[in-house]
């Protein structure tokens, strides 16, 4: 990441009916969607989002020398940063509390505007707690923007860096509930990941997205077949978690999960990708993003290491190791997570898929929004939050902007 650009405000202008609450930002290439537009932006910082121009106000301006202007970035799958760890029982909710917004403030500094706060495979008393704490949020650092619970409903033979006697197999939706602590617990649940082979998930799919419409179902940490993940997309599920990791990889005979990306025999799935050079080879990289573009999105699945030295670090009853953006469980070669920063994954995506810049920042922007059925972050339109993220050619960040308001 680059230092810090200082951009020139044109705090004034000829106009009498100066508007010090209203910015243009100008000088810029505005990116949304994908596309490319050479125009300005016009943000109210009352509101703290971006609204259409109006030529008989005179805002502030912010020349962006030609920089790109792009939304902030989602992280759907985070599972903590910079020492804090989403799953780890609090001595205290205001301890919790306040370590999630020292988190979320740094977080902020690497464009990442907002975040699914993510829970791998845990126990029930550990949901009982922690799931009352992570209600969405809007803070000074980057907004919560619902829970992303990855497990326990996984199957035991891809389970990761996942705790083997965390997992369970549903015996219904009840059961889940339960598990979870109470329904009322998964209010604020976003995204669910669960492998469709288990015993009883086939008939609990369509229940729970019916009983909880706001949620996205995920297939993850799975040995389904292209049958049985085709069946649970017709019941419900939408989103593949980190596509190629902990599933079964695609076979000219089998497809797997994998053949549900381009399949024109149910809803295409949108789908995470973690694009830090060890989960996912380069080449596979660029087969997953060119396959289906507008449902690619990336993920940091990050660690509460990312951002901590080298080194051992507990995590629960097991031990992180730390080699530079590598983690794993200490004494073996099981990948532990991430400890790559969003900025860095769009900057690889850009290289080993050789697309424009502008491609890669939608797979950061609108496509985990439109995964999870966000309107109001991801685009660069009139009533979407002003979080906005500036970025050299080289996809480096300059400066980002929560609320309107210059954070970076």
């Amino acid at each position: 990441m680059s230092s810090p650009a200082s951009f020139s405000f044109d705090s004034m202008s000829s106009r009498s009916s100066y508007s010090p609450n209203l910015v243009r930002f100008t000088n810029c290439i505005l990116v949304d969607d994908g596309q490319e537009y050479a125009q300005d932006l016009w943000v109210d910082l009352d509101l703290g989002q971006i609204v259409a121009p109006d030529e008989q106000q005179s805002p502030r301006v912010i020349d962006l020398e030609g920089c790109y202007l792009s939304p902030g970035f989602l992280d759907l799958q985070i599972n903590g940063a910079f020492g804090f760890d989403f799953s780890k029982i609090p001595e205290s909710a205001e301890e919790y509390k306040a370590g999630i917004l020292e988190m979320e403030k740094t977080l902020l500094m690497t464009g990442t505007t907002a975040y699914c706060p993510t829970l791998p495979s845990t126990y029930a008393h550990v949901y009982k707690h922690v799931l009352p704490l992570l209600a969405p949020n809007s803070s000074q650092g980057a907004d919560n923007i619902g829970i992303h619970v990855e497990g326990p409903f996984i199957s035991p033979q891809k389970p990761g860096c996942h705790p083997q006697d965390a997992l369970q197999t549903p015996q219904s939706v009840e059961h889940m509930y339960e598990t979870y602590g109470s329904k009322e617990n998964l209010q604020h649940v976003r995204v669910i990941t669960l492998a469709p082979e288990l015993p009883n998930m086939q008939k609990c799919i369509p229940q729970l997205k019916q009983e909880n419409p706001h949620m996205t179902i995920s297939i993850g940490h799975t040995t389904c077949s292209y049958v049985h993940a085709k069946e649970a997309a017709l019941g419900g599920a939408s989103m593949i978690t980190h596509l190629y990791n902990a599933m079964l990889q695609p076979h000219h005979r089998e497809a797997g999960l994998f053949g549900l990306i381009k399949t024109h025999e149910c809803q295409q799935p949108s789908y995470g990708l973690v694009v830090d050079g060890i989960h996912v080879h380069p080449s596979y990289v660029a087969i997953a993003y060119h396959t289906n573009p507008e449902k690619c999105f990336l993920v940091t699945d990050a660690m509460f290491a990312m951002g901590l030295e080298n080194g051992i670090h507990p995590w629960g009853n097991q031990e992180i190791e730390k080699r530079g953006g590598i983690l794993t469980l200490k004494g073996t070669k099981t990948i532990a997570g991430a400890a790559t920063t969003l900025d860095e994954c769009i900057r690889n995506l850009v290289h080993w898929a050789q697309i424009p810049l502008a491609k890669a920042l939608q797979t950061v922007t609108a496509n985990p929004a439109r995964a999870i059925g966000v309107t109001h972050k991801g685009y660069l339109r009139p009533g979407c939050d002003a979080d906005l993220v500036v970025l050299n050619a080289a996809g480096e960040i300059q400066s980002v902007f929560k609320g309107g308001y210059q954070a970076k």
